[in-house]
């Protein structure tokens, strides 16, 4: 459908909020770091930010790949990941954890082919969960069954009987995950500050 358009070039029509070409009042836009992407904070607020992701060995406890993106989700960097850290060392560990952040059918159904035992959380510790279809999300399904097992509990702790949160600390488990966070606050590569890990 063509607009018809009056002398100067501007939509012909009714009102409009504002002038052809001005943007809202409340558009806001980075020149000294374009490519950065509003993100929440943890502590609340609102900054210019990236995504940093980062995989860390936990016998040497070292990074062995990191990424940045300007895309607030985590679920769309864990195969990339797994590809950079194959790539860094040469082949795939043989076990990661990651958190829920990472959760979804497509990447279960991407892992299920890697020759890798990835654990990844399906919630928050302590909370209830909705019932996940077998028929629509089989992958998914096959994950809570894994971290139902003796193995999947002892790969990934999850809250104990008071709900408190245990989490695998650095001496038994090594990071990966990701911070958002503005560039000046980034805390990516500090292994306390990441939610999942390798092994």
């Amino acid at each position: 459908m063509h607009q018809s358009r009056d002398e100067d070039g501007n939509p012909k029509g009714g009102r409009y909020k504002r002038e052809f070409g001005v943007p809202e009042a409340k558009a806001q836009d980075n020149f000294t770091d374009p490519d950065s992407r509003i993100m929440k904070r943890a502590g609340g607020g609102f900054d210019a930010s990236y995504n940093a992701q980062t995989a860390v060995d936990d016998t040497a406890h070292i990074i062995v790949a990191a990424d940045l993106s300007n895309n607030a989700g985590d679920t769309h960097q864990l195969v990339p990941m797994l590809q950079a850290v194959k790539a860094n060392i040469g082949e795939l560990p043989r076990q990661g954890l990651a958190d829920a952040g990472y959760r979804s059918e497509d990447n279960f159904e991407r892992l299920a082919g890697l020759p890798i035992e990835m654990v990844v959380a399906l919630g928050r510790e302590g909370k209830q969960h909705a019932q996940i279809d077998p028929d629509t999300h089989p992958h998914t399904v096959a994950m809570a069954t894994k971290l139902q097992t003796d193995q999947g509990r002892a790969a990934y702790p999850i809250a104990d009987a008071s709900g408190s949160q245990s989490r695998p600390t650095a001496g038994s488990r090594a990071c990966w995950g990701s911070v958002s966070s503005a560039c000046e606050d980034c805390t990516a590569c500090k292994p306390n500050s990441s939610s999942s890990a390798w092994r």
